[in-house]
């Protein structure tokens, strides 16, 4: 398994700041999920961002948020971190926002990388 980086750490936790601050103030739960997409369209990546709660349209990634994914996909590429998709997940539990990132390798199940409170 690849080591956790302090770049990647980085990035991770800037991305759940704005995935939560990405939210609707009536969402309690947010997920961003994010898939390779070699060879496709010039794109390195496909991401979304839905609410796991109700079923509904996705919410448009902001340009900010796909900035740092391709930071982190180009830092996996230079660490030759292989990766199948990388999933942030937050959740609002009586003003505390949680979080998980999980960003499994090829062939390995999908776990939780870290959980971080971040209040709101």
């Amino acid at each position: 398994m690849a080591a956790y980086t302090a770049q990647q750490a980085e990035i991770d936790n800037h991305l759940i700041n704005l995935l939560i601050d990405t939210a609707p103030e009536d969402w309690n739960a947010v997920v961003l999920m994010v898939e390779p997409r070699p060879g496709l369209d010039g794109a390195p990546f496909m991401a979304k961002i839905v609410n796991p709660d109700v079923s509904g349209p996705e919410l448009e990634v902001p340009g900010e948020i796909r900035e740092l994914l391709t930071a982190l996909v180009a830092h996996f590429a230079t660490a030759k971190r292989e990766w199948t998709r990388m999933t942030y997940s937050a959740w609002n539990r009586d003003g505390n926002w949680q979080a998980k990132v999980s960003v499994p390798a090829p062939g390995q199940k999908p776990e939780a990388a870290e959980t971080s409170p971040r209040a709101h």
